[in-house]
């Protein structure tokens, strides 16, 4: 898992993009490619190439040369947030059904999904990175209603970590079907599980 990070005294990249990136738990830092521009986001050194390279160089020099007690401050400052960091990647769209094979043979004829299994209670579509999965109803999920599901790195401290967070857990991680599962409460009140390892 990477996470990036933008240290204080230096220039914040917009968007996405960050001055740097810790891999392996804060293992290893990678600096980004330097960007003519100070803190404030003034342009250094118009018209001199090599005036912007003299801040940026002594940044990256002091980054490498930076004391063990430092990295570990950095690492540790990494652990801490490292709930926010934890991404969810979405693998799950589950749609309540009241009979299986009608909502099979919508999606299937109507749909022209690639169906990937079927079973009375469960049947997935190919769809790309996410799986339309179709579930039999109940009374706590009435036919079409849906729920997202997502993919995290670790379940249990995923789950942990929100629910210490005020997220509200609905069923706390158990082996299932091969994996851990876990389920939350979004911010609409709307169950959602998390699974993975």
């Amino acid at each position: 898992m990477t996470d990036g990070f933008n240290p204080g005294g230096v220039w914040a990249p917009f968007g996405a993009f960050s001055m740097g990136v810790i891999q392996g738990d804060g293992q290893l830092v990678y600096l980004k490619g330097q960007v003519a521009l100070d803190k404030d986001g003034q342009v250094v050194g118009k018209g001199d190439m090599r005036a912007p390279a003299r801040p940026k160089a002594a940044f990256g020099l002091a980054t490498v040369a930076c004391s063990f007690k430092q990295l570990a401050s950095v690492r540790a400052a990494h652990q801490r947030n490292g709930s926010k960091n934890m991404t969810a990647t979405l693998t799950y769209a589950i749609k309540f059904v009241g009979n299986m094979e009608e909502a099979v043979r919508f999606h299937t004829e109507h749909m022209g999904l690639k169906l990937r299994f079927k079973s009375p209670e469960w049947s997935e579509f190919d769809t790309g990175q996410t799986t339309l999965a179709l579930h039999i109803s109940s009374d706590e999920h009435p036919p079409g209603t849906c729920q997202l599901g997502f993919r995290v790195p670790e379940v249990d401290r995923f789950y942990a970590e929100r629910t210490r967070h005020g997220i509200k857990g609905v069923a706390p991680p158990v082996d299932l079907h091969g994996q851990r599962l876990a389920k939350l409460l979004d911010s609409d009140g709307a169950e959602f599980s998390v699974s993975g390892n």
